[in-house]
């Protein structure tokens, strides 16, 4: 079972986008994201609405 969401370093791995440009869109509201502490962790499924891939498909 895949995770529900990951870190933003997991993410930029996963999709080929640099962290940057993750933190970018999660503050613009185009990534899903959650503060958890100190850290921003990112909703799987909203990565890979935006590179364009079904859920389920991906790693």
């Amino acid at each position: 079972m895949d995770p529900i969401t990951i870190s933003i370093a997991e993410g930029a791995r996963i999709s080929g986008l640099s962290t940057r440009t993750l933190h970018r869109l999660a503050k613009a509201g185009d990534l899903e994201s959650r503060k958890v502490g100190q850290r921003r962790l990112i909703l799987r499924s909203s990565l890979l609405k935006i590179i364009g891939c079904e859920e389920g498909v991906g790693e």
